[in-house]
């Protein structure tokens, strides 16, 4: 199995996550986005994804972080996502919405309550509290 993590920082290391790995004699490899090494361009070869980090980094602030690519990145994830959901039936709590957009059906809760339905496209189209959540988070990503 092959094993890769997403580094932002050079404070994160991935610890027990590497150990696990490394002791099942599992294939790892290392994107050090920190240093601007360029993250894969396909998961076809990947079984595991890990994200340290992550979308979530600042990414306002370029001259700051000068290296970071959110937009790459959420593609990247997105098609782990796609691959590791094909042919199945998945279940998936998710803070990034990015992570479920092409799922077949997406339950919006909000105070324990399920308040929408649908898929991405008709949940956007709705205008409505998921609408409002994507575009939070997306406000440079078309919708």
């Amino acid at each position: 199995m092959k094993v890769h993590f997403v580094l932002h920082e050079t404070f994160e290391v991935p610890g027990a996550y590497l150990k696990w790995a490394q002791e099942r004699g599992h294939q790892v490899t290392t994107t050090k986005v920190y240093e601007n090494e360029a993250l894969p361009e396909t998961v076809d070869e990947i079984d595991f994804l890990i994200v340290m980090g992550g979308p979530q980094s600042p990414d306002e602030d370029r001259e700051a972080f000068p290296y970071y690519d959110p937009q790459a990145e959420i593609e990247l994830i997105q098609k782990a996502m796609d691959k590791l959901m094909e042919g199945r039936t998945s279940f998936v709590i998710a803070h990034r919405l990015s992570t479920i957009r092409n799922a077949d059906l997406i339950l919006v809760m909000k105070d324990g309550n399920i308040i929408e339905q649908g898929n991405h496209d008709e949940l956007m189209a709705a205008d409505g509290f998921y609408a409002d959540l994507y575009n939070s988070q997306f406000t440079e990503e078309v919708a």
